[in-house]
């Protein structure tokens, strides 16, 4: 009963996260709907968004607005956050483990990829 319940918030809050951003597709009915399905639909996301944040972070580095070693510093350190803070969730017993991690990475990546971009304003 507990894991239905698990699944069904998991389904949820993709399902919330893909009305707020439309290119995440909501990876609660991916494939078979099995966890290992919707860990894969996350895991393809969570790529997307790395790819973003690397572009993001590139063109903040290439404005030359902020201060560069601390910027490099931040992101070095937030790499490592993002790294414990998602291998936490691969703690949590069952299967959901995966889903859950994959969840945490695509969100954390998107949140500082979004938060880069902020950064890189126009004067």
């Amino acid at each position: 009963k507990s894991m239905t319940l698990l699944i069904a918030l998991v389904a949820l809050t993709s399902s919330a996260i893909s009305a707020s951003y439309p290119q995440d597709k909501d990876c609660g009915a991916s494939g078979d709907g099995s966890t290992q399905a919707m860990a894969s639909c996350f895991k393809v996301q969570s790529d997307i968004w790395e790819k973003r944040l690397t572009t993001q972070y590139g063109a903040v580095i290439a404005r030359k607005q902020v201060d560069i070693p601390t910027l490099r510093q931040a992101q070095r350190a937030w790499l490592q956050y993002r790294a414990r803070n998602c291998a936490t969730y691969a703690t949590v017993g069952g299967t959901l483990r995966t889903v859950l991690t994959a969840i945490c990475w695509r969100d954390m990546t998107r949140n500082r990829t979004l938060e880069l971009q902020a950064m890189n304003w126009k004067p």
